[in-house]
């Protein structure tokens, strides 16, 4: 059910546990400086946990609590669900993120990614005490569980505590695999009439961890820093553009922009694809790119905190060890399987556009890029 997972962890770590009230375990939480907070994706979902040195056990200990023993109580269910249902109003007013979201839904209608993440008007009303109570297991199942720990602690003190405070956890069967993603041919859907004009392109990408997704981020980022450049930058064509290959198992690159010429602008991208097929991209734009994706890497690794989620993003898509050896992957990348990664993954795009429907002419979104 749409919004159950982001409920339950809620509930979960706010609702305190069998052993702590609520009001207890934000004090020993305090006490310690530590902080929890989670993030919910498609795919997965992340609990981080940041504390001192010197606290680290004790935090551990609350941690594992929370995990193994959440209170998941009627006045705290209450609380959070109409807490989730308020949050639902105010996001239905930001038009623009429902309608990307909205177009990975209906990109990918037979996956999991047809929902929306923190439900909605039809799933948060049937999501029941007793459900979040038989799901929450599942969720923290062992063998879905990925831990990871950037501090100044002891691998065998950190297995320990695993061994010795989560083992109650269960284990269940089945698990989330990566799939591939081809579209033969560009499509166009007209979303709904808005204030202004957004348009987003799903297209096919290589899958995480490979050499070519490597090369093939780095074509996503050259095309980005192009059309910035020239869509953006130059000619004001465009209000805001991004361009970039996604964090989930269903592997897809996602093309995002506002503007008040789509034909016009869609044109010019179209026609910048082409060129590139045609002659590829130039050594001194694969280097910038190369330096723009690192640096920007690097810069959100800064605390212990980024490290971690950075890391168990990469492990939740299947590779880990490929995070970790990023900056050889890049450097490493070559021109020419750069410019092949374009003309074997950039054939196509699912298009999905709100504003003037008249300003937008089916043609020239749908032509073939070959």
């Amino acid at each position: 059910k749409a919004g159950i997972e982001p409920l339950s962890i809620e509930m979960a770590i706010n609702g305190g546990t069998k052993n702590y009230s609520v009001a207890s375990l934000n004090q020993l939480l305090d006490d310690a400086k530590s902080q929890i907070n989670y993030s919910c994706h498609f795919d997965y979902s992340e609990i981080d946990f940041t504390c001192l040195k010197d606290d680290f056990n004790s935090s551990w200990n609350l941690l594992s609590d929370i995990l193994t023993k959440p209170n998941l109580a009627p006045d705290t269910y209450t609380n959070t669900k109409q807490k989730f249902q308020e949050d639902l109003q105010n996001r239905k007013l930001d038009l623009t993120n429902t309608f990307y979201s909205n177009g990975i839904g209906n990109a990918f209608s037979t996956k999991n990614y047809d929902k929306d993440i923190f439900g909605n008007d039809y799933s948060l009303p049937k999501i029941s005490l007793d459900d979040i109570k038989k799901f929450y297991p599942q969720l923290t199942a062992r063998n879905r569980m990925v831990i990871v720990i950037c501090g100044n602690v002891s691998e065998d003190d950190v297995r320990q505590k695993i061994e010795s405070t989560l083992k109650t956890l269960i284990s269940v069967q089945g698990n989330s695999t990566a799939s591939g993603f081809d579209i033969p041919a560009s499509t166009m859907n007209y979303y709904s009439n808005i204030t202004g004009n957004i348009v987003e392109g799903i297209g096919a990408a290589p899958a995480f961890g490979t050499d070519e997704f490597t090369n093939y981020m780095l074509a996503v980022k050259c095309f980005e820093m192009r059309w910035q450049n020239n869509l953006v930058n130059d000619r004001a064509l465009v209000h805001e553009a991004s361009f970039s290959l996604s964090k989930t198992l269903q592997d897809f690159s996602q093309l995002k922009f506002s503007c008040t010429d789509p034909n016009k602008v869609v044109q010019l991208i179209f026609d910048d694809i082409k060129q590139v097929k045609k002659n590829g991209f130039t050594a001194d734009e694969l280097a910038l790119a190369k330096d723009q994706l690192l640096s920007t890497t690097y810069v959100n690794q800064q605390t212990n905190l980024d490290q971690c989620l950075y890391l168990g993003d990469a492990e939740m898509l299947g590779a880990w060890q490929y995070a970790d050896r990023l900056n050889d992957n890049i450097q490493n990348a070559g021109l020419v399987d750069v410019n092949a990664s374009v003309k074997k993954y950039m054939k196509a795009f699912k298009f999905y556009f709100a504003g003037d429907k008249e300003s937008a002419n089916e043609i020239i979104f749908t032509q073939k890029l070959d």
